[in-house]
């Protein structure tokens, strides 16, 4: 596969930097670094794109040793900032009988309040990814907001995916406001089936839509795992079908898939914006790469595209 990418342009991921422990029937089966933008900007590293990995990481051995992964993956680690005399946070993924995770995290305060992350200038090319608990936590509204500023003034695109877990569902409405204003924020949201009826109950595509719309993001990406994908846009909806794959672990998989539709988004050569202002259902090979992009990852116990399969992917 050859992808016709401008080398100028940045992806910038705002997220949490943790440690994944994989078990299968209470027994580690696997560990790497993770965290959902982290396994994004891994994949978008092993093609060759420009991605800044934008949050905090413990100076603890395990952050150490993810630095230096990050570095061996060509992700940029300038706005990663080290946190003195802290842990690196670490997540357990519990698989079902389906390769399903369930999680429980262990944290060390990984971004206090009042602390900022700069980050390098943007541009109407560039695209801003964020998500998951880290977006919507208290501690990092404030970084949040500024972030979201600097792109929307640099006419960047801006892409929300919640990746709300059940961990936190006892904290839903306490948390929703701010998963409220990220997507008002957003030019693109692409969740799942089960981010959607944790955090509203429903997991109708149309109900989900239109709660969208009514806050000011009128683009979806609603992900079903083997159900199937759709991308629901002013005026219309597309139906994307998913390749069954007998799952090794499901974890990234999602966040594959938003590697896969970046890529995607820079091969067009064309901004996001200038794609889904011209052609609102224009995103349809961007999707089906991230469907691509996320089977893969599915077949490992790797949480981003295998590096393997990354170098037959010619950047030009």
């Amino acid at each position: 596969m050859t992808l016709n990418i401008d080398q100028g342009r940045k992806v910038f991921a705002f997220g949490e930097t943790v440690y994944d422990i994989v078990l299968e029937d209470g027994i580690p089966v696997s560990g790497c670094a993770g965290g959902a933008m982290l396994n994004t900007s891994v994949s978008l590293g092993r093609l060759g794109i420009a991605v800044f990995l934008v949050g905090t990481v413990g100076d603890d051995l395990v952050g150490e040793n993810i630095r230096a992964f990050l570095h061996r993956n060509h992700v940029d680690t300038t706005c990663l900032q080290v946190r003195k005399g802290k842990k690196t946070s670490l997540a357990l993924a519990f698989l079902d009988q389906a390769k399903e995770a369930s999680y429980q995290f262990y944290k060390d305060d990984p971004f206090p309040r009042g602390m900022t992350i700069d980050i390098p200038p943007a541009g109407p090319r560039d695209i801003f990814l964020f998500g998951s608990y880290y977006s919507i936590m208290p501690e990092t509204s404030e970084q949040v907001r500024n972030l979201i500023r600097r792109a929307k003034s640099a006419s960047s695109m801006i892409i929300y995916d919640p990746n709300f877990r059940t961990a936190h569902l006892s904290k839903l409405e306490e948390l929703l406001p701010a998963v409220i204003r990220n997507i008002s924020s957003a030019d693109l949201v692409r969740g799942s089936a089960d981010d959607f009826l944790n955090l509203f109950g429903s997991s109708d595509p149309d109900f989900v839509y239109n709660h969208l719309v009514d806050v000011g993001c009128k683009h979806l990406i609603y992900t079903m795992g083997g159900d199937g994908i759709y991308y629901i846009y002013p005026g219309g909806r597309k139906f994307f079908r998913t390749k069954s794959v007998k799952p090794v672990s499901t974890v990234g998989a999602g966040d594959s898939f938003n590697a896969g539709l970046i890529s995607g988004i820079f091969a067009e050569g064309i901004t996001g914006m200038e794609m889904i202002q011209q052609d609102p259902g224009g995103l349809s090979r961007p999707i089906k790469q991230g469907i691509e992009f996320g089977r893969r990852v599915c077949k490992s116990l790797q949480n981003y595209i295998p590096k393997s399969y990354a170098d037959k992917i010619t950047i030009c």
